[in-house]
C-alpha cells in the first residue's frame, strides 16, 4: 500500500472529511453514521475472510500430504489480506467520531477581541 496515489487520495479524502466538520459540522453529523457504518463493515468484511482463509486451511490439511502442506500454508496465506487495512478501517472511525465532537472542542462561542 505505498502506492504514491492511493496515498494521495487517502490523504485528500481526510482532508476533505476534516474540512467539512469544521466548517459544516450539521451536514458531516449526517454523513458520520453511513462513514462509520461502512468502516466498521469494511473491517467485519476483512476479518471475516481471513478467519475465513485461515479455518480453510485448518480443514485442509488433513487431506494434504505432509511434504505439501508448508507450500500450501503460504500459499493460503497470500491470499490474505494485510492486517493493517483492518486497522487502518477502526482508526478512521475514531478519527470520524473525534471530527463529530470537533465543534465542542473548538467551542465556536468564542468572543473575538
Amino acid at each position: 500500500m505505498t502506492n504514491p496515489l492511493v496515498i494521495g487520495l487517502i490523504i485528500s479524502a481526510l482532508s476533505a472529511l476534516t474540512f467539512l466538520a469544521y466548517k459544516h459540522p450539521k451536514s458531516f453529523s449526517k454523513l458520520y453514521i453511513p462513514l462509520c457504518l461502512s468502516f466498521v463493515g469494511g473491517y467485519a468484511a476483512v476479518s471475516s475472510y481471513n478467519s475465513a482463509i485461515n479455518s480453510s486451511l485448518k480443514i485442509l490439511s488433513a487431506y494434504i500430504p505432509k511434504d505439501m502442506l508448508e507450500k500450501a500454508q503460504e500459499s493460503i496465506s497470500s491470499l490474505a489480506i494485510d492486517d493493517d487495512i483492518g486497522a487502518m478501517l477502526m482508526l478512521a472511525s475514531m478519527y470520524m467520531l473525534i471530527l463529530l465532537f470537533l465543534p465542542v472542542l473548538i467551542d465556536h462561542s468564542e468572543t473575538k477581541p
